[in-house]
């Protein structure tokens, strides 16, 4: 543990030295821009609410120390950072410590991005601003702006002023056009992890030319554009783990091989890997993970393992209860790349595919474009279907293209987004008809898919749809409990075989945040698994088919299929 009595000692003599004596202010103030680790150790706070007595003096551990130099060594650089940390290691007030820290003794324009308006500033504790006010409010009167008043610079709704040199720091949510307007020093993005993929990869583009000092924090949240950024390294990768906090590290050990318990409490920091793991005295890293008395207190109290995963551990996969193979995530996730985005429409009774521009709305992503001439039956589509409502499910279809022994397959394209039945139905005759003059599609027919199929049966002539019972003819595929496991299953095979390969970093996405919980298979909370149902249900149909070749000569039901009603499953 860090004694903190020493520390606040030293603060006391400070400020009765410094009360009513201008040189010594100044000169304190001169040490503060010399070394910013002075100004965190001897004037910054932090809170806390659940260990008493809640407020406590920020004094450095060699860790955060570290970071803290990096960080601001970037800002004035202009370079940025992206930081994965376990949770309460001390990052969020760090990056705020240094954005005040600039905004009192530099020249600086400061932009605080958090996933909604809310988390960035409100009346409790835990907003950006709200943490930015507490440090500003525990600093001493002669360190802060001349002109400075509370209420008047301080304490307006996602707004910091300094009215001696103009310096300000705002707040917005995070949105595709997050910070557009103006320049900023430095911007920071908390709980990074949180922001859904399309809305991260506007914001990307829209901060490109607002500042060249970004600031990405966040806990891991499975397989995402965080993730994607952090494996590219574009900048500054920074791991906040808790094996390198003290503070957590009473009674540390190990357990070798066998299973015994090493104790380990003097371990040197530089023999603790980024992801705490026990090195050597020879700088070999093992697979041996590190826990202390702090650590087994936090995972009994887990709910689920990825929560201790993905919170404490900083693994992107999570452990437990994730329906596909980690591993298999951790490695294909680093592969992914951006498709052709845009839209289908039909021009002179010919589907043609119209590119949108980078920070312009897209209904489909294609990685792969069809053969010319078509093979024909070479493509099979794989479709979830929703209600269309604004804020609700997404209708998700995925096209793959078979070789010729029908043996592999890769993703060639993905449709995604809010469509009432016979909106999305007339989208997939269109992307039916630009693969293969008419993929054939495996449509989830539970409650919209009914009405989706009937529309591309007797409006739209689209015949090429998957039966899964041809002796009663009814069209589609029933999802039930069962049956999810099975083409769950298949796909987690496939990809791990590398029978099917994608390119999609929001299907990884997903796939990440897809569990098995009790026997239950769906999203964590309020993610999303449309895309992976979509896909799931495209490999039932590659492994149903069989070969392309032999296609041609399947047989199709008598029926004809302008007057075909499909009886309630």
């Amino acid at each position: 543990m860090i004694d903190i009595t020493e520390n606040l000692s030293k603060r006391e003599r400070i400020l009765v030295d410094s009360y009513d004596d201008p040189g010594v202010q100044e000169a304190l103030v001169e040490k503060c821009k010399e070394d910013i680790t002075f100004f965190f150790n001897f004037f910054l706070w932090t809170y806390n609410p659940k260990l008493k007595p809640y407020h406590f003096p920020f004094q450095l551990f060699p860790a955060q120390a570290q970071v803290v130099r990096w960080i601001h060594e970037d800002i004035q650089a202009g370079r940025g950072t992206l930081c994965e940390k376990s949770r309460d290691w001390g990052a969020t007030y760090i990056y705020l410590g240094i954005f005040l820290y600039h905004f009192l003794f530099g020249e600086f324009e400061g932009l605080l991005l958090s996933l909604r308006q809310d988390e960035v500033d409100n009346p409790t504790p835990s907003s950006l601003f709200a943490k930015l006010r507490y440090m500003a409010q525990r600093l001493p009167w002669w360190m802060l702006p001349q002109e400075w008043q509370f209420r008047k610079h301080g304490a307006v709704f996602l707004r910091f002023v300094n009215p001696d040199n103009g310096n300000t720091i705002v707040g917005q949510a995070t949105t595709e056009d997050a910070g557009r307007s103006g320049r900023k020093t430095a911007v920071l993005v908390d709980e990074y992890a949180s922001i859904r993929n399309r809305i991260g990869e506007g914001m990307e583009r829209s901060l490109r030319y607002t500042t060249d000092s970004l600031h990405r924090l966040s806990t891991p949240k499975g397989v995402n554009l965080f993730k994607q950024i952090r494996d590219k390294r574009p900048c500054r990768v920074i791991t906040c783990h808790w094996t390198q906090d003290p503070r957590k590290c009473e009674g540390l050990y190990y357990r070798n091989r066998h299973g015994d318990k090493i104790p380990c409490d003097n371990l040197p920091y530089e023999r603790r890997s980024a992801y705490g793991n026990y090195i050597t005295t020879t700088g070999t890293e093992t697979e041996y993970k590190l826990r202390s008395t702090w650590y087994d207190r936090e995972e009994r109290a887990a709910i689920t393992k990825r929560d201790l995963a993905q919170e404490v551990d900083i693994k992107y996969i999570g452990s437990g209860y994730c329906r596909f193979d980690a591993e298999m995530l951790e490695s294909k996730s680093k592969l992914v790349r951006d498709g052709a985005r845009g839209y289908l429409v039909e021009e002179d009774g010919e589907v043609v595919f119209r590119e949108a521009g980078p920070e312009h709305e897209f209904e489909v992503e294609i990685w792969e474009f069809p053969q010319d001439p078509p093979f024909h039956h070479r493509s099979v589509g794989g479709v979830d279907t929703a209600e269309g409502l604004e804020h609700g499910d997404f209708c998700s279809a995925d096209i793959l293209t078979r070789n010729i022994r029908g043996d592999h397959a890769t993703h060639a394209a993905a449709l995604h987004g809010h469509w009432k039945p016979d909106i999305f139905a007339d989208k997939l005759d269109l992307l039916g008809r630009f693969y293969d003059a008419g993929a054939w599609l495996c449509i989830e027919r539970n409650k919209d898919g009914l009405a989706v199929i009937l529309r591309l049966l007797n409006q739209l002539n689209y015949t090429n749809i998957y039966h899964d019972d041809y002796e009663h003819e009814k069209l589609g595929f029933y999802t039930t409990d069962v049956k999810k496991a099975l083409i769950t299953e298949a796909l987690d095979k496939s990809l791990r075989d590398g029978e099917l390969e994608t390119l999609s970093l929001n299907h990884f996405t997903e796939m990440s945040q897809f569990e098995n919980v009790n026997g239950k298979l769906g999203a964590t909370g309020s993610n999303n698994d449309d895309r992976v149902i979509s896909l799931c249900l495209a490999w039932w149909l590659v492994l149903q088919l069989g070969k392309p070749s032999a296609m041609a000569e399947r047989r199709k039901p008598v029926k004809d299929y302008r007057r075909f009603k499909p009886r309630m499953p």
